[in-house]
Protein backbone atom coordinates (compact mmCIF):
# COMPACT_ATOMS: atom_id res chain seq x y z
CA UNK A 1 0.00 0.00 0.00
CA UNK A 2 2.81 2.37 0.78
CA UNK A 3 3.98 2.23 -3.04
CA UNK A 4 0.59 3.63 -3.93
CA UNK A 5 -0.10 6.51 -1.30
CA UNK A 6 3.71 8.09 -2.85
CA UNK A 7 2.01 8.30 -6.08
CA UNK A 8 0.04 11.88 -7.55
CA UNK A 9 -3.16 12.80 -8.56
CA UNK A 10 -5.60 9.83 -10.24
CA UNK A 11 -2.94 7.72 -10.59
CA UNK A 12 -2.84 7.16 -6.24
CA UNK A 13 -6.73 6.86 -6.08
CA UNK A 14 -6.82 4.20 -9.10
CA UNK A 15 -3.90 2.41 -7.54
CA UNK A 16 -4.88 2.98 -3.85
CA UNK A 17 -8.55 1.03 -5.33
CA UNK A 18 -6.79 -1.73 -7.06
CA UNK A 19 -4.51 -2.33 -4.27
CA UNK A 20 -7.39 -2.27 -1.38
CA UNK A 21 -9.94 -4.08 -3.92
CA UNK A 22 -7.47 -7.18 -3.84
CA UNK A 23 -6.34 -7.11 -0.08
CA UNK A 24 -10.35 -7.35 0.38
CA UNK A 25 -10.63 -10.30 -1.48
CA UNK A 26 -8.08 -12.05 0.63
CA UNK A 27 -8.59 -10.33 4.14
CA UNK A 28 -11.52 -7.85 4.16
CA UNK A 29 -11.12 -6.77 7.36
CA UNK A 30 -7.45 -6.07 7.36
CA UNK A 31 -8.91 -4.01 4.35
CA UNK A 32 -10.71 -2.22 6.43
CA UNK A 33 -8.98 -1.87 9.56
CA UNK A 34 -6.38 -0.13 6.94
CA UNK A 35 -8.89 2.26 5.98
CA UNK A 36 -10.24 3.02 9.34
CA UNK A 37 -6.46 4.02 10.21
CA UNK A 38 -6.96 6.78 6.91
CA UNK A 39 -9.87 7.93 8.19
CA UNK A 40 -8.37 10.45 10.58
CA UNK A 41 -5.75 11.87 7.74
CA UNK A 42 -7.59 11.91 4.26
CA UNK A 43 -11.21 10.92 3.08
CA UNK A 44 -11.80 7.11 2.84
CA UNK A 45 -14.82 7.93 0.85
CA UNK A 46 -13.44 6.80 -2.61
CA UNK A 47 -12.12 3.26 -1.13
CA UNK A 48 -14.55 2.16 0.84
CA UNK A 49 -17.24 0.88 -1.95
CA UNK A 50 -14.84 -1.08 -2.99
CA UNK A 51 -13.87 -2.62 0.27
CA UNK A 52 -17.20 -3.37 1.03
CA UNK A 53 -18.19 -4.78 -2.25
CA UNK A 54 -15.28 -7.56 -2.37
CA UNK A 55 -16.19 -8.49 1.43
CA UNK A 56 -19.72 -8.66 0.74
CA UNK A 57 -18.93 -11.07 -1.72
CA UNK A 58 -17.21 -13.53 1.14
CA UNK A 59 -19.48 -12.60 4.10
CA UNK A 60 -22.38 -9.87 3.37
CA UNK A 61 -23.00 -9.64 6.91
CA UNK A 62 -19.73 -8.38 8.00
CA UNK A 63 -19.63 -6.01 5.32
CA UNK A 64 -22.60 -4.61 6.58
CA UNK A 65 -21.65 -4.08 9.79
CA UNK A 66 -18.77 -2.98 8.46
CA UNK A 67 -20.27 -0.32 6.49
CA UNK A 68 -23.15 0.38 9.56
CA UNK A 69 -19.83 1.40 11.50
CA UNK A 70 -18.63 4.07 8.59
CA UNK A 71 -18.95 7.62 8.91
CA UNK A 72 -21.99 9.10 7.60
CA UNK A 73 -21.39 9.73 3.47
CA UNK A 74 -20.51 9.22 -0.13
CA UNK A 75 -18.35 6.30 0.77
CA UNK A 76 -21.00 4.77 2.96
CA UNK A 77 -23.44 4.85 0.95
CA UNK A 78 -21.83 3.50 -2.27
CA UNK A 79 -20.90 0.84 -0.19
CA UNK A 80 -24.75 0.05 1.07
CA UNK A 81 -26.08 -0.31 -2.44
CA UNK A 82 -22.83 -2.48 -3.51
CA UNK A 83 -23.57 -4.90 -0.26
CA UNK A 84 -26.77 -4.61 -0.77
CA UNK A 85 -26.58 -5.78 -4.90
CA UNK A 86 -23.52 -8.26 -4.22
CA UNK A 87 -26.00 -9.45 -1.20
CA UNK A 88 -29.26 -10.12 -3.46
CA UNK A 89 -27.77 -11.93 -6.02
CA UNK A 90 -26.41 -14.73 -3.67
CA UNK A 91 -29.34 -14.85 -1.29
CA UNK A 92 -32.06 -12.63 -1.65
CA UNK A 93 -34.51 -13.72 0.92
CA UNK A 94 -31.74 -12.43 3.75
CA UNK A 95 -30.83 -9.48 1.70
CA UNK A 96 -34.28 -8.19 1.57
CA UNK A 97 -34.57 -9.23 5.45
CA UNK A 98 -31.31 -6.98 6.30
CA UNK A 99 -32.52 -3.99 4.52
CA UNK A 100 -35.72 -3.46 5.75
CA UNK A 101 -33.61 -3.32 9.52
CA UNK A 102 -31.94 -0.90 8.30
CA UNK A 103 -32.91 2.74 9.12
CA UNK A 104 -34.42 5.58 6.68
CA UNK A 105 -32.02 7.61 5.11
CA UNK A 106 -29.65 7.71 2.22
CA UNK A 107 -27.69 4.48 2.74
CA UNK A 108 -30.79 3.13 3.02
CA UNK A 109 -31.59 4.14 0.05
CA UNK A 110 -28.70 3.20 -2.00
CA UNK A 111 -29.23 -0.24 -0.51
CA UNK A 112 -32.78 -0.34 -2.09
CA UNK A 113 -31.24 0.85 -5.20
CA UNK A 114 -28.50 -2.05 -5.15
CA UNK A 115 -31.34 -4.53 -4.61
CA UNK A 116 -33.53 -3.12 -6.82
CA UNK A 117 -31.08 -3.32 -9.87
CA UNK A 118 -30.00 -7.29 -8.94
CA UNK A 119 -33.02 -8.29 -8.52
CA UNK A 120 -34.46 -6.75 -12.14
CA UNK A 121 -33.63 -9.84 -13.89
CA UNK A 122 -35.67 -12.07 -11.84
CA UNK A 123 -38.26 -10.06 -10.52
CA UNK A 124 -38.82 -6.75 -12.48
CA UNK A 125 -42.12 -6.18 -11.07
CA UNK A 126 -40.50 -6.52 -7.58
CA UNK A 127 -37.75 -4.66 -7.85
CA UNK A 128 -39.87 -1.78 -9.27
CA UNK A 129 -41.69 -2.04 -6.07
CA UNK A 130 -39.11 -1.85 -3.95
CA UNK A 131 -37.01 0.92 -5.62
CA UNK A 132 -40.61 2.85 -5.33
CA UNK A 133 -39.87 2.92 -1.14
CA UNK A 134 -36.03 4.92 -2.09
CA UNK A 135 -36.92 8.33 -0.15
CA UNK A 136 -35.45 10.46 -2.53
CA UNK A 137 -37.14 11.21 -5.55
CA UNK A 138 -33.74 11.81 -7.61
CA UNK A 139 -32.43 8.56 -6.69
CA UNK A 140 -35.80 6.80 -6.78
CA UNK A 141 -35.62 8.22 -10.46
CA UNK A 142 -32.15 6.80 -11.10
CA UNK A 143 -32.64 3.33 -9.70
CA UNK A 144 -35.96 2.84 -11.88
CA UNK A 145 -34.68 4.67 -14.70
Amino acid sequence: MSWARELEGKDRGAAMNEALGTWAQDSPSSAAGYLGRLAGTKSIDPYVGRVATNWAGRNPVQAAEWLARQPEGSGEYDGMGRVAWTWTITNPVAASTWLSEQPEGAARDSAIGGLSRAAFANDPAGALNRAKQISDEDGRERSVG
